[in-house]
């Protein structure tokens, strides 16, 4: 995402931009601060009563700035086009919220949800402090992600506990899936296909690099979550699929993250499935991997280790997040 480039006075690009400068504290107002107050960490200093999990009242680093933006930026472009509203002012209100996160979010994982919604609570307090919102920013009663619009939207999914195992889809629905992708030439066909084929997380694919393909050795190479690198296999038929002359394979930002998270939403409620989330086709990777290894004769818990590693988790346990626990002969069966 780059901010270089010229934004119309009053798009939610500029309002967003414009909201959240008013919070963002430089890198020598940050020195300057620690000087000022005799402190080592600004962000202890600022935390609320010394809450660390209370929201910080300034955006100290240029990553959580990105991270806001990048959030804020299309759910506000999704709710100006469902309202026809134009100003950042009149979509943070519980009502526009509800029925953008209705119509364009309800598909979306819990975490995603998460930091959706604490991105939107952080971006009224920046319109506040640019003077957009009348508002006081030490009442949490008026931030516009109130209990009740939060407890509306977890409702979206039954397994909103991230801790709660999600095994997929039935592996025929996932297949279905795929294949409604491709009959409708979705840009987000080789995307799906690459999450069910090779059990990669959204971000991963978004930002897939052309380097990372090795056709040759029908591997790609991931850095995943805690920059853990691992090596994936890549069948041929999905491999010739890959260019790897290309810098990125599709796009590394969270506006063609929603779409595609929108796609698979969309093509499940054409088929009735009542699953949704593009996290599901990595679960149906691993259970697939898992049957394979363990007809290849490798015991349940040599087969889990080895998909441990190829999903980029570091502990075995993980496992049981995505493959049931059944017995050899039930999974060969």
């Amino acid at each position: 995402m780059s901010k270089k480039c010229k934004m119309l006075r009053g798009s939610i690009k500029y309002q967003v931009t414009q909201a959240l400068n008013s919070l963002k504290m430089s890198p020598d107002e940050i020195q300057a601060y620690k000087i000022e107050h005799k402190v080592e960490s600004v962000k202890k200093h600022l935390r609320p009563k010394g809450n660390p999990t209370a929201q910080l009242p300034k955006i100290l680093s240029s990553g959580t700035y990105e991270t806001y933006f990048d959030v804020c930026v299309p759910f506000f472009e999704n709710a100006r086009a469902l309202t026809g509203l134009k100003l950042l002012r009149d979509l943070l209100t519980p009502r526009m919220l509800e029925l953008t996160f209705d119509e364009f979010y309800r598909h979306l994982s819990p975490a995603t949800l998460r930091k959706t919604m604490s991105a939107i609570n952080k971006l009224y307090l920046c319109c506040i402090a640019q003077g957009y919102i009348d508002g006081d920013p030490n009442n949490p009663d008026e931030l516009p992600i109130t209990q009740e619009l939060r407890q509306h939207i977890r409702s979206y999914a039954a397994d909103f506990n991230v801790r709660k195992p999600r095994f997929g889809y039935n592996p025929e629905d996932a297949e279905l899936i795929l294949q409604v992708l491709k009959e409708r030439n979705s840009p987000f066909a080789l995307a799906t296909e690459l999450a069910l084929r090779a059990g990669l997380r959204v971000h991963e694919i978004a930002g897939l690099r052309g380097n990372q393909v090795d056709k040759a050795a029908g591997i790609l190479h991931i850095k995943g979550k805690g920059g853990l690198l691992r090596d994936v296999p890549l069948s041929p038929e999905l491999a010739e699929q890959l260019n790897p002359s290309l810098e990125y394979l599709f796009t590394p930002n969270q506006s063609w993250k929603d779409a595609f998270g929108y796609e698979v939403f969309k093509v499940t409620e054409d088929l009735g499935i009542s699953a949704s989330g593009i996290h599901r086709f990595r679960s149906n990777y691993a259970q697939a991997r898992h049957k394979e290894m363990i007809a290849e004769g490798k015991t349940d818990k040599e087969a889990r280790l080895q998909v441990s590693r190829e999903l980029g988790h570091r502990r075995i346990g993980v496992t049981y997040s995505y493959i049931p626990k059944k017995t050899e002969a039930a999974l060969l069966g």
